[in-house]
């Protein structure tokens, strides 16, 4: 009984943070450091995905991009390199675009730098993540 209501709940958090039908493996510890540590009790995940980091920065460092009631965060924890998370404040973010090279990529420009990152998987979620940051990136009236 223990080991089937522990499924389920991967199973629901693999839906929240990567989408259904996508490989766990590499986010699972992720998913369990955001749960655990990270993501606030009053926040809501309003959309999220999988990414890693360009190899040329960390080489596959795997993590998720959330985009919660508060903040935008990137989390990663994996044995290799620990767990950490970068915050990333809607009215910090100047801009949001995907570009397409080898692969698909988000970038985010603040006033002083830009960060990219590596979509995982290219499916609906991509565009309804952008469409959450863009409506989080408003000012409120």
């Amino acid at each position: 009984m223990f080991f089937l209501r522990k499924l389920q709940n991967e199973r629901t958090l693999q839906r929240i943070y990567i989408g259904h039908g996508h490989p766990i493996t590499r986010y699972r510890q992720s998913i369990a450091y955001s749960e655990a540590q990270v993501i606030q009790q009053h926040e809501r995940i309003l959309a999220s995905i999988a990414v890693q980091l360009p190899e040329a920065i960390h080489r596959h460092m795997y993590g998720l991009l959330v985009a919660t009631s508060e903040r935008l965060l990137f989390i990663t924890s994996s044995r290799h390199y620990g767990s950490f998370f970068d915050i990333y404040p809607y009215d910090t973010i100047e801009q949001l675009r995907t570009r397409r090279l080898k692969q698909t990529e988000i970038v985010l420009r603040f006033r002083r730098m830009e960060k990219v990152f590596i979509v995982s998987f290219v499916d609906e979620r991509l565009s309804e993540f952008r469409q959450v940051i863009r409506a989080q990136m408003q000012p409120s009236s």
